[in-house]
């Protein structure tokens, strides 16, 4: 058995592994994601590497392939759980490791950091005193300025006094080396989103099917029920009060959440939701975002330094250490499933990493996916129903018109006379109309274009 190893994690170097000889003494400790040590180039010294596979088929000559010289006991490390997972999907969804390690690790790439120089005086008042008085007797008046300007237990950014101030960074340096000040660089964070101006809005109370549910969902979790559950809520029905709730239960345990949706244009308006009840250790990941605001975000949540993150499907990748609970809002959308190599099912990798950090997956949506509710229906999946909306209003008329039957009483147009009247009533009224075009409604049955179906299922007419 041979095993191929990656001195290190990032994403230029994902397609270059060196293969070792796995000795009998570790046959069943290594496995995709195990920290090992491993003799490296002509020196063979030791350095540290994660494997990304296994083979019995070894790349070059056999005797030319050194042994793996020892298995670390650190595989909990985010980097071995992510190389674990993409293990899982190279197999499940067919798919070459490298492609895979790809999609699950887009985490160091060249992208500068982001710092800052701050600058502070020394407390000690007498130190700081004998040497401003040194520097008038040698009339060194840009240190002077500097430190006149300054006081003890108090912060400067560098590059904003010394620009105010007028003072040369061999100035600094030289108060530095005087240990009258001190410099310290302070990594900045790129925050791809701004926390709410204001005071939070009043923190909205659960109904009680909300109540029922996230009780029940919690006590399931507590009682080591490890079943995905499936909300099934209509619209309108507080399914995200649910989200929330459940996610502020699993930080009060000291863990961390992922929140899935299916669409980026979605993400700020659920953000600001969750910002307002978490506040900054809430996060967000997509692809819209700039390299360096990605790279931030999942420096943030390796270091525990947040405890949300929001996003589409590739936000699942995010290095959390204890994942307490993944959510996946609107789970019926096709955008879960991934259109790349590996064409991974966004559902399906959540319930394998839960079951990685023995985290709960609940799902929601007001139309479930034929999959998911025969899972529910069959006790693999926990079902739980929203039947009413939170604010009490009633759900719209919804009908569907047969344009067969337009055509046979005369209609040659694009839309039924129903739906005609209906529009004309809106416009008389000085209401508006709602149209909601959607693909692939029976094509076999409307030659002329699933659009023109589509066009004559009126979703909601405002009363």
């Amino acid at each position: 058995m041979y095993a191929n190893v990656i001195p290190g994690i990032s994403h230029e170097q994902l397609d270059k592994t060196f293969q070792y000889s796995v000795p009998d003494e570790f046959a069943d400790q290594i496995f995709p994601g195990s920290v090992v040590e491993v003799p490296f180039g002509g020196g063979n010294r030791l350095i540290t590497g994660f494997v990304t596979e296994l083979t019995s088929l070894p790349e070059i000559d056999p005797e030319r392939i050194k042994p793996v010289a020892k298995v670390l006991s650190d595989s909990d490390l985010p980097e071995s759980r992510m190389i674990a997972i993409a293990a899982w999907m190279k197999d499940e969804y067919g798919s070459t490791m490298s492609r895979a390690l790809k999609t699950v690790l887009p985490v160091k790439q060249k992208v500068q950091k982001k710092e800052k120089k701050i600058i502070t005086l020394s407390d000690d008042a007498e130190m700081v005193e004998g040497y401003i008085l040194r520097m008038r007797k040698k009339k060194a008046v840009a240190r002077l300025r500097l430190l006149e300007n300054i006081s003890p237990w108090n912060e400067y950014e560098y590059d904003a006094l010394k620009d105010s101030l007028k003072i040369t960074p061999k100035t600094i340096k030289e108060l530095s080396e005087a240990g009258i000040i001190t410099l310290k660089t302070v990594y900045e964070y790129r925050n791809p989103v701004e926390l709410p101006e204001g005071a939070p809005p009043e923190q909205l109370e659960l109904n009680g099917e909300q109540k029922r549910i996230t009780e029940d969902i919690i006590a399931g979790i507590r009682a080591g029920d490890k079943r995905t559950s499936l909300i099934y809520g209509i619209t309108g029905s507080g399914k995200t009060l649910c989200y929330t709730e459940l996610i502020a239960n699993v930080i009060a345990a000291g863990k961390q959440a992922i929140m899935l949706i299916p669409e980026i244009a979605l993400t700020w308006q659920t953000v600001r939701r969750f910002q307002e009840r978490f506040g900054e250790r809430v996060s967000v990941l997509n692809s819209r975002m700039s390299k360096g605001e990605r790279y931030d975000q999942f420096l943030r949540a390796a270091k525990g330094e947040i405890d949300v993150v929001i996003g589409p499907r590739s936000a699942l990748f995010t290095p959390f250490e204890k994942i307490g609970i993944i959510i996946i809002d609107e789970e019926h959308e096709s955008s879960y499933i991934s259109e790349n190599i590996p064409a991974y099912h966004a559902v399906e990798t959540a319930e394998f990493i839960a079951g990685m950090h023995g985290a709960a997956v609940v799902l929601g949506s007001a139309t479930p996916s034929v999959k998911s509710y025969h899972k529910a229906l069959k006790g693999e999946y926990r079902l739980f129903t929203l039947g009413s909306r939170a604010t009490g209003s009633q759900l719209p008329d919804v009908y569907t018109e047969d344009m067969r039957k337009e055509l046979a009483a005369g209609n040659r147009g694009m839309f039924s006379r129903r739906l005609l009247g209906a529009i004309s009533d809106r416009l008389e009224k000085k209401s508006r109309s709602c149209f909601l075009s959607t693909r692939g409604v029976m094509p076999d049955l409307y030659p002329a274009g699933p659009a023109v179906m589509c066009s004559n299922v009126l979703t909601a007419m405002f009363p």
